[in-house]
């Protein structure tokens, strides 16, 4: 694993601060991680056609099942049974930039705690070699981490205690990537009969939130779920994307 950090800097040098409005060259690189509010449990099968297209302008690879090597550029949003935030995300971010390239790589898994993604962590290893593997070759400019997750840790009480410190390792290694790299958090909100230690994780991520200038916090407030009172339906992923862009926009 250090060996990925060293050749993500030596692929990738950390950029200087740049407006979020004026990159001149490079392409645009959004990040999108975390567990199963991330990886989607809403059925694509509902989406309209126009709502499963991809823009032109944008490349959306993907990495669901968390194993290396198991990714894969998307022609639709149909390719796959389930979907996430970025559907709606990435229109907005094309519709935004019309005239770019950009990139988007989500690597997400359903189930997963910050252990899994701190260094050592499986998910840590898969995040920043399929990182890696994409862009070889590419003049990236990160431009923001689209990250919801948190749900696991509120299951018992000793990952609760050890989230804080946990995500701030994993914002720090991914900030290798580009030192002020905007990261947009998505606040958990599962159901505290069977998540006995959100308030726990959620003071976390509001206490994160409030120490670095550069993370962001997406309130999930209202959003509509699935019957498991858990994971977001169709319209709750499609406003998870739109919260999460206006969020990342800085409005």
């Amino acid at each position: 694993m250090v060996k990925t950090i060293l050749q993500l800097l030596m692929i990738f040098p950390i950029t200087l601060a740049l407006p979020f409005e004026s990159l001149a060259t490079g392409v645009r690189v959004y990040l999108i991680a975390g567990q199963s509010n991330a990886a989607g449990m809403a059925h694509s099968y509902y989406l309209t056609d126009a709502e499963a297209a991809i823009p032109e302008n944008v490349e959306l690879w993907v990495n669901v099942s968390g194993v290396a090597g198991d990714h894969r550029m998307l022609s639709s949003h149909r390719d796959l049974p389930k979907f996430g935030p970025e559907v709606k995300l990435i229109k907005l971010l094309a519709n935004h930039y019309p005239t770019e390239r950009i990139v988007v790589i989500k690597v997400a898994k359903n189930g997963t705690n910050m252990a899994n993604w701190v260094w050592g962590g499986s998910m840590h290893t898969l995040f920043f070699d399929t990182i890696s593997t994409i862009l070889q070759g590419e003049s990236p400019r990160f431009q923001a981490l689209f990250w919801m997750q948190g749900e696991a840790d509120c299951k018992s009480d000793e990952r609760a205690d050890t989230y804080e410190a946990r995500v701030i390792s994993f914002f720090v290694d991914v900030r290798a990537l580009d030192y002020n790299m905007t990261i947009c958090m998505g606040l958990v909100n599962p159901p505290t009969s069977d998540y006995p230690e959100v308030y726990k994780v959620v003071n976390a991520q509001l206490r994160v939130g409030k120490s670095d200038q550069y993370t962001r916090l997406v309130t999930t407030q209202g959003l509509t779920k699935l019957m498991d009172g858990l994971h977001y339906d169709k319209q709750g992923q499609l406003d998870l994307g739109w919260r999460m862009y206006v969020t990342a926009m800085g409005n």
